[in-house]
């Protein structure tokens, strides 16, 4: 699916929230509004299901105190891979045992008793959810809009918001919103079945 530019976007929310009479809203507020709405939906999605917007990426490791710096986009770790092994998440109490693993301090991770007969690794694999990125440019695009309806909730909740504040009738575009949340919850536990079934799929075959 193609998402729509943020330019398109903040039309759309001046189209819908025109309708009425609405006060005028600048530009750069119509594009506040919407970011803050997507930022919503982007939250809600990533709390559902993490891999809407999963990511990898590789890290490089300083091997003085065997930490790796986290990506600039990082928001939630999802599993770290070093020497072709995924490494356990380590608590506070743990780390400081002989089991191999990572524990996140500040803007890094630290690797713990990760070594072997391969040596120290160079890098390890991070697989991580990434915070929201507000629009800035025009012809900015959304990742978070991974299907038909996410850009109208995207809308929707911005114009809600920019009305609530002028106190004034909502009723049917809460109607509205509410149907495209229905269909996004629909969407939300269709893809985690056809996760589950790809899954199990690899299992059966053995890959």
């Amino acid at each position: 699916m193609q998402s729509k530019t943020f330019a398109q976007l903040k039309q759309a929310f001046n189209d819908r929230f025109d309708e009425g009479e609405s006060q005028y809203i600048s530009d750069d507020e119509a594009g506040r509004l919407v970011n803050e709405a997507a930022a919503h939906l982007h939250n809600w999605l990533t709390i559902q299901n993490p891999m809407y917007m999963y990511r990898e990426k590789d890290l490089q490791v300083h091997p003085r105190d065997m930490t790796a710096p986290l990506p600039a986009d990082y928001h939630r770790v999802i599993k770290v891979w070093a020497l072709d092994r995924e490494l356990e998440q380590l608590s506070v109490d743990d780390y400081q045992g002989t089991r191999p693993g990572y524990y996140q301090r500040g803007d890094v991770i630290v690797l713990c008793n990760v070594g072997g007969v391969g040596g120290f690794p160079l890098t390890v694999r991070m697989g991580y959810v990434p915070q929201y990125v507000d629009m800035i440019a025009d012809a900015d695009t959304l990742a978070s809009a991974v299907a038909p309806g996410y850009d109208s909730y995207i809308v929707n909740l911005a114009v809600i918001n920019a009305k609530v504040k002028e106190e004034a009738i909502i009723t049917d575009i809460i109607a509205t919103q509410n149907k495209i949340e229905e269909l996004i919850n629909q969407d939300i536990i269709s893809r985690k079945l056809q996760q589950r079934q790809r899954v199990r799929d690899v299992y059966d075959w053995g890959w």
